[in-house]
């Protein structure tokens, strides 16, 4: 975790760009995280498993596909990240709703079952994918920044898919869940479907946000999870407490969330704070702004806080 908020440090010296392409990095583990954590109220902590195991598998066909067209090797690839990121999503919600295990629970045992599995399937803690082709570098037309029109790319695709999502009757469930999972027994729709499917598509996209990571920093390793739902936490509560909505649910949320997350990152850099006691300042982030909120509204907090 160090070495990685180091790299960060370094790079985020180089502004504005450099803000914009880590949040199109980050995008899609904080989408999904948006869906399960705050949408349903889900304490959905193998959100960390599933980032982990969608970089792997997402990197294994990465390796497989070296020889096929781009095009072909970025379907797969990615379509296999996010595959890794669904079998974690949904092995933690069937054993809730098999097992009848709290889902903080059923995340943590999930979380400890897969820290094994990545070990098996990657072979070792971690490995280099830096001489294989990196997938979301080959638009090279910005100096330095090889990366951000694919990402840009990705992230207005996210961005526009996710808006008419929580337009759909299946986005509408997943707020309608948070809110009231038992309301859908008086309508006839099946409670179970809408859970599994929240937590499946929200692991998918985990996974999918874990291959981005790999494929940047150029190697996958069994613990690049790490924090991540506190990350995940903090970018949403900021993202709440900015975008002012009274709609169910807002893609404006993760996104404004995760920015203000990278803007504050750059302004500790600006006054030479260690950002390796970064995770401290998240964690007083989050404890401040929820006990304001909470003293204001005078409600109980959600399991997660969001």
């Amino acid at each position: 975790m160090d070495f990685e908020v180091q790299s960060l440090a370094v790079l985020l010296e180089f502004l504005p760009l450099t803000i914009i392409e880590f949040v199109c990095l980050y995008f899609p583990l904080v989408l999904g995280a948006y869906c399960t954590i705050s949408l349903m109220k889900v304490p959905d902590l193998s959100i960390e498993s599933a980032y982990v195991c969608g970089a792997i598998i997402g990197a294994r066909a990465l390796v497989m596909t070296s020889d096929m067209p781009f095009l072909i090797a970025a379907v797969i690839s990615v379509f296999a990240s996010m595959l890794g990121g669904v079998a974690v999503g949904l092995t933690s919600s069937l054993l809730t709703d098999k097992a009848k295990f709290p889902h903080l629970l059923s995340s943590i045992l999930t979380s400890g079952m897969f820290h094994g599995i990545n070990q098996f399937i990657l072979g070792s803690s971690n490995v280099s994918i830096a001489m294989r082709r990196n997938l979301i570098g080959v638009w090279d037309i910005i100096k330095k920044y090889p990366e951000l029109p694919i990402l840009v790319a990705v992230t207005i695709i996210l961005v526009i898919a996710g808006s008419l999502f929580f337009h759909t009757k299946l986005g509408t469930c997943l707020a309608v869940y948070g809110n009231n999972p038992r309301m859908f027994d008086y309508f006839g729709i099946s409670s179970r479907f809408v859970f599994i499917s929240g937590v499946v598509i929200s692991n998918g996209l985990a996974g999918l946000g874990g291959f981005f990571d790999a494929q940047s920093s150029g190697f996958v390793d069994v613990n690049m999870g790490g924090l991540k739902a506190l990350f995940c936490i903090t970018s949403i509560i900021l993202g709440k407490t900015i975008v002012s909505t009274k709609k169910p649910s807002s893609i404006w949320i993760p996104l404004c969330g995760s920015f203000v997350y990278f803007i504050i990152i750059h302004s500790l850099l600006k006054v030479n704070f260690n950002l390796k006691y970064f995770t401290m300042v998240n964690s007083i982030i989050v404890a401040a702004i929820l006990i304001l909120k909470h003293h204001q509204s005078r409600q109980r907090a959600n399991q997660l806080g969001v």
